[in-house]
């Protein structure tokens, strides 16, 4: 297939059919004509009525015009949108003066605007509805793209429709005032509540905020994944999970999952099966049994753009009610090929970031996200302690994160001793410097990292576990040339 080939463009008459799309010219006409005649009409309407849901090509420039009048505090009248659209050189092209004058022929009263603007708009979803399923049926019967990239791109224009719409929706204020008691409610019924299962944690956080992005982030090596694997297992006995993994593959998911339950050091898992120990298959057969029987949802496909994941986030949602997700991590999540033709990694993560807490709102659910620290950290002299400035693109993944936590091992940068003595052997710090509802603080916990494992740390007396007795003439050398 020639590189330069296109994907023929339909407008919607030709997806039509011949058929005439979904409109109101009368109706159009009667939201101008009211906003013409009365001086805060335009206020009713224009937090969710959008040009681009007119039909009439006239009518999107009318009332395009007629809100960048508002904008600039000019009232809408006939004059002043006669001169608007002179300087703009667009009069001739709604039909002139004259056709202004006769919008506000058939307005009786301006008191339906709001009902009238609302049809207008359905009329819009019908029409956009009709675009969509055109276009990928033709492109479909011409097989040129890839089968799940244009199940992706119906989906994600589908998922763009009721954001666009539902982002314009108003609620007055007694509605939600009774939204909030409901809500109130909700929490104190114990299956509502939503906790890590990480007891301090859960002390300071109270239930997770269904609708908040939790940033986990951390330099390589100090366990984010470990973290957030623990932190599934915790969950996933009681609530529905979904977990997208930009790193992992789904074998490799369900290997540390594995080796976090059963205590199996990773090393023997990635041994080749002739020279693992006689009692590895058991543990590994009773380990994937209690894995199966996890209330989660797994995708471990690399290399997911925002959109994809997002789409997979609401089917599981909509089709398992998932009460929590998370995604590991943020600088692996790919972009469309224009974003990547044009914007910088740090543009790409900010756009990623957001996305990600609008979907967290909209499903209201709470959502994990693993984040990468720069470098900065390791010239400074001290703790390594990681600080708020060390994440990467930090401006706007501070500025959208519910809370933020980050992952520390002092042992890691060769520091022996805390502050009062103690050894760091096995211990890890989950930093809280950032609580949009709550406080800061420092939790530790007993690391495993054989063991994809975070334990609590006043839990039983911590001992790291010695090594394993090898079979087969095995040898810890072998762990350099084992696949992953």
């Amino acid at each position: 297939m020639s590189g330069n080939k296109r994907v023929k463009k339909f407008d919607l008459d030709s997806i039509a059919y011949g058929k005439v799309p979904p409109q109101s010219i009368d109706l159009e006409k009667g939201i101008l004509g009211s906003i013409l005649l009365e001086k805060n009409a335009i206020n009713e309407v224009r937090i969710f009525l959008s040009p681009k849901h007119f039909y009439s090509e006239s009518h999107k420039i009318i009332y395009k015009s007629m809100l960048d009048l508002a904008d600039i505090n000019i009232p809408i009248d006939a004059l002043t949108l006669v001169e608007k659209l002179k300087k703009d050189e667009q009069l001739e092209l709604i039909g002139g003066a004259f056709y202004l004058t006769r919008l506000t022929d058939a307005v009786v009263s301006s008191a339906n605007i709001i009902t009238h603007a609302r049809a207008i708009i359905e009329k819009f979803i019908f029409r956009e509805l009709i675009r969509i399923g055109g276009e990928t049926y033709h492109k479909a019967f011409e097989e040129s793209a890839d089968v799940f990239d244009l199940l992706d791109e119906a989906n994600n224009s589908f998922y763009s429709i009721r954001h666009d719409i539902q982002k314009g929706i108003s609620i007055d204020v007694s509605t939600i005032a009774f939204n909030y008691l409901k809500w109130r409610d909700s929490l104190s019924n114990k299956d509502n509540m939503l906790y890590t299962g990480f007891p301090e944690w859960d002390a300071i956080n109270g239930p997770l905020f269904r609708g908040g992005v939790y940033v986990i982030a951390g330099r390589p090596g100090m366990g984010k994944t470990d973290f957030i694997i623990e932190l599934i297992l915790r969950m996933a006995t009681k609530h529905d999970f979904g977990f997208i993994s930009l790193e992992m593959t789904n074998n490799q998911i369900v290997q540390r999952c594995v080796s976090n339950m059963e205590e199996i050091d990773n090393y023997f898992l990635k041994l080749p099966k002739d020279r693992q120990p006689e009692w590895l298959e058991e543990k590994i057969h009773f380990g994937t049994q209690k894995f199966a029987n996890l209330k989660l949802q797994i995708d471990g496909t690399p290399g997911q753009t925002i959109e994809n994941i997002i789409a997979k986030l609401s089917y599981w949602k909509q089709k398992y009610n998932i009460k929590a997700a998370a995604i590991d991590f943020l600088q692996y999540i790919g972009a469309d090929e224009e974003k990547s033709k044009y914007w910088n990694e740090t543009q790409i993560i900010n756009h990623n970031m957001s996305r990600i807490v609008i979907a967290a709102k909209e499903l209201d659910i709470p959502i994990f996200v693993l984040c990468q620290l720069n470098r900065d950290l390791y010239k400074r002299a001290g703790t390594k302690e990681p600080t708020i400035s060390d994440l990467k693109g930090s401006g706007k993944i501070e500025e959208f994160a519910y809370q933020i936590m980050m992952l520390h091992r002092p042992e890691y940068y060769d520091i022996t001793e805390d502050e009062t003595g103690e050894s760091t052997s096995g211990l890890a710090y989950s930093i809280i410097v950032k609580h949009r509802d709550g406080k800061l603080d420092r939790i530790k916990h007993k690391f495993l990292g054989q063991f994809s494992k975070f334990r609590d740390w006043d839990s039983e007396k911590f001992e790291i576990p010695k090594s394993f007795t090898f079979s087969k003439g095995a040898s810890p050398a072998l762990d350099e040339d084992l696949p992953f």
